[in-house]
């Protein structure tokens, strides 16, 4: 991704964030704390686009971030986000037909595609992924291959689908338009396509510095995300926020048809707002630096955020206690980077805990009620708040 030039646009970039040697795999799970800082370091050298508000990572390298069957992330466990995964299905409904033939790239465990078939009529939903742990689904409807989708692993395929769905796999890539040309060319119209990846115009709205991180290079405003589908042949271009903002849901037509697209998005934020992202920071560091001193304070959500917002304001491991997820995989494990432990929150309630720090606010009042229901009275705090 090396060069000043938008790799969506072609537009004018300038320098956004920079942060040196930063750990390159953070959903990596590492048994032991030695594994935890052994983790390889990048940096991130992010550009904005002007012209479309693309938000990339200069420097990254992929070498360095080796997806496979050690790399866990699952929300699903959330009752909030199961409202949105519903929200998703019925997006899906409306555009898969019936019966249902789906395609999901970057399909994790295939923990989507059982929610798909259990709520619609489904021919086959087939998915790929380098990360898949090999755990065949019940379904019989539903496979899963251990693979990259690309030229050489079209013939799995039972048929041609109507649907493709890749759910938070644009953002870690490095060549995005490149994908989605390959994908349009790879099968045969007609078919339909839903993408899911984070809102970086929900990111620099709130200054949110912690979802800066090595594995998302990618990161899409409304306007780049809608350009970056129109520049691979797409039509019928639909891009709308989701949960609460946080991530961006589009839809378009791979056939040729009358193109009803939505107009583009304006573009929100322009590079001169870069600066108000280390304020935040500093803030943050604060807050983390005095709650530190008066008692343990935890941090809740061990994915990206949570492990970057450890790397910014406790990266000794001398303030913050723990890292708490309702995640069992994740148990016992330790953050990549900093080695802060994670742990359940019946584990973690064991300790003397006096504040927890909640870095997705989507999750601000399931995890306020949670906690309460485990007894603990102390502050729980949504990062909105830390720098107020």
């Amino acid at each position: 991704m090396e060069g000043s030039t938008c790799p969506i646009c072609d537009g004018e970039t300038s320098p956004f964030f920079f942060r040196a040697a930063v750990p390159t795999l953070l959903n990596s799970l590492c048994k032991s704390l030695a594994s935890a800082q052994e983790i390889p370091k990048g940096d991130l050298d992010y550009r904005l686009c002007k012209e479309c508000g693309f938000l990339y990572n200069r420097a990254f390298n992929k070498a360095l971030v080796p997806y496979d069957s050690n790399y866990e992330l699952n929300a699903t466990l959330s009752s909030r986000y199961h409202t949105h995964l519903s929200s998703i299905l019925e997006r899906c409904r409306h555009l898969a037909g019936t019966p249902a033939r789906v395609l999901e790239i970057g399909c994790g465990q295939g923990l989507f595609l059982e929610h798909l078939a259990r709520h619609l009529p489904l021919d086959f939903g087939i998915g790929f992924d380098p990360a898949w742990r090999g755990v065949p689904l019940k379904d019989p409807r539903l496979t899963l291959y251990q693979l990259q989708f690309n030229q050489s692993t079209v013939p799995k395929l039972p048929g041609p689908p109507g649907l493709v769905v890749s759910r938070h796999l644009l953002e870690h890539l490095p060549d995005p338009v490149g994908f989605l040309k390959e994908l349009k060319a790879l099968l045969p119209t007609p078919w339909r396509i839903l993408l899911e990846t984070p809102n970086a115009d929900f990111t620099l709205a709130h200054h949110n510095a912690h979802e800066l991180y090595y594995e998302h290079c990618s990161l899409f405003s409304q306007r780049a995300l809608h350009t970056a589908l129109h520049a691979a042949g797409f039509q019928s271009i639909q891009v709308q926020p989701a949960f609460g903002e946080e991530y961006l849901v589009a839809e378009g037509h791979a056939e040729t048809s009358e193109d009803q697209s939505s107009p583009f998005p304006p573009l929100q934020f322009t590079p001169e707002q870069a600066g108000e992202l280390q304020t935040t920071v500093e803030g943050w560091q604060r807050f983390i630096a005095e709650r530190g001193r008066d008692g343990g304070i935890a941090v809740w959500g061990a994915a990206g955020k949570g492990a970057t917002f450890t790397q910014l304001t406790d990266p000794d491991r001398t303030l913050i206690h723990c890292l708490i997820d309702i995640n069992p995989v994740k148990s016992g494990s330790f953050v990549a980077g900093t080695g802060h432990r994670i742990l359940l929150p019946e584990e973690a309630f064991t300790t003397s805990l006096a504040t927890i720090v909640v870095v997705n606010e989507n999750y601000l009042p399931e995890i306020t009620t949670m906690s309460r229901s485990h007894g603990f009275t102390g502050s729980v705090v949504g990062i909105k708040a830390l720098d107020a």
